[in-house]
């Protein structure tokens, strides 16, 4: 990892027909967007620079475990069981950022929308 790596801000590209931003708050080093659709289902995203100060909780008691890839990355997909839990994809890029997506869709979708992770600085 490059441990000179400055801080950035991201972004999604791309999200669902129908999802809106409802909150935003997109700073260097971590952030977190928030975006939901009419019937009330929401998107998450967030990213951190430093992994050791994360705290990222993944209901796992009612989801399965698969690895996937994001664009060159190796990831972990959590797909719920539950109709109330939404599913994740967890993944790492080349400087230890950690990022998250997670929401009521299925696998293609959640990685599709994990692809669209750009930098904004």
């Amino acid at each position: 990892p490059d441990m000179d790596a400055e801080p950035a801000q991201y972004q999604l590209t791309w999200v669902p027909e129908g999802y809106q931003e409802v909150f935003s708050d997109l700073a260097d080093g971590e952030g977190a967007a928030v975006y939901s659709n009419i019937a009330g289902q929401y998107l998450q995203f967030s990213y951190v620079s430093d992994p050791n100060d994360s705290n990222l909780f993944i209901i796992t008691d009612s989801a399965i475990h698969y690895e996937v890839s994001v664009g060159e990355y190796r990831a972990d997909y959590w797909e719920s069981t539950d109709s109330e839990v939404s599913s994740c994809v967890v993944w790492t890029d080349e400087n230890e950022h950690v990022f998250y997506v997670a929401g009521f869709f299925s696998e293609d979708e959640l990685i599709k929308i994990a692809k669209s992770v750009e930098i904004i600085k």
